[in-house]
């Protein structure tokens, strides 16, 4: 699973597959704005055939709280 979210965060966030870690987030890269984060979140929802709520999606802010999540959804 970490391997298919890091490929969708890559793709998403039109960086490489190597600079998505636990560091990143949008404080921390230019690439992760407000647009990428609505397009991650519905990538990564059509993927796993998942929906968050809205609270969930203010939590998607990293690599760790991603795969949590969405581990949790598709349980």
């Amino acid at each position: 699973m970490i391997d298919k979210i890091i490929g969708i965060m890559s793709k998403t966030l039109g960086l490489t597959e190597n600079e998505i870690d636990d560091e990143l987030s949008p404080e921390t890269s230019a690439e992760w704005d407000s647009f990428n984060h609505v397009s991650l979140v519905l990538a990564l929802e059509n993927a796993f055939h998942i929906k968050f709520s809205s609270d969930e999606i203010g939590g998607l802010l990293c690599l760790k709280s991603i795969m949590e999540t969405v581990n949790n959804k598709v349980r």
